[in-house]
């Protein structure tokens, strides 16, 4: 009996550690391709905005992911889902901020 238990313990660490490697891989390589996305916006090609609007689902998924697999469900788990969510809604002002007519007119001037 004692050997059952042990092996379930091993499947069940096994599990959780992928579950938080995977969740955090996952918002981590959104947060790159979003990275990356700006990065080559910045060199005024605006086309690029687009792209980033797929991407923000993306996004909230990872967060939700994230939100749902590895904060804490009690008090000490609230800064970390304002924290994520607060990383959402940045990564949105900043698409919307991009797709404003001043923004437009900064990426037509060469």
């Amino acid at each position: 009996m004692q050997r059952q238990t042990v092996g379930h313990e091993v499947a069940l660490d096994a599990l959780v550690s992928t579950l938080f490697w995977g969740c955090l891989g996952t918002l981590l390589a959104v947060m790159a391709i979003q990275a990356l996305l700006v990065k080559v916006m910045m060199n005024r090609h605006g086309r690029l905005r687009w792209a980033l609007l797929a991407v923000l689902p993306l996004h909230g998924f990872a967060v939700v992911v994230v939100d749902a697999f590895l904060v804490l469900p009690s008090g000490a788990g609230t800064a970390t889902s304002v924290l994520l969510l607060a990383q959402l809604a940045l990564s949105g002002v900043a698409l919307v901020l991009g797709v404003l007519d001043g923004t437009s007119a900064w990426f037509r001037a060469k």
